[in-house]
């Protein structure tokens, strides 16, 4: 169970990490000018949702491990 939360919690924390680096190249280049603002928060809110998820899902392994054995 930990192994798999620890798995999910990495992979929230790659998206985010590569949706920084991608926000970062597209600003860089120019490229962001052509994204309305609601589309670029909107991808922003859900890289860090989907990181705060894992997060989430991961205090809850190691909470319900914690009660239950």
């Amino acid at each position: 169970k930990l192994t798999h939360a620890l798995m999910w919690q990495l992979i929230g924390e790659a998206v985010i990490g590569f949706g920084t680096l991608i926000f970062a190249v597209a600003a860089h280049t120019g490229h962001l000018k052509g994204i309305p603002i609601e589309y670029q928060s909107l991808l922003r809110f859900l890289l860090f949702f989907v990181t705060a998820l894992t997060t989430w899902h991961l205090y809850r392994t190691i909470d319900n491990m914690r009660n239950h054995d």
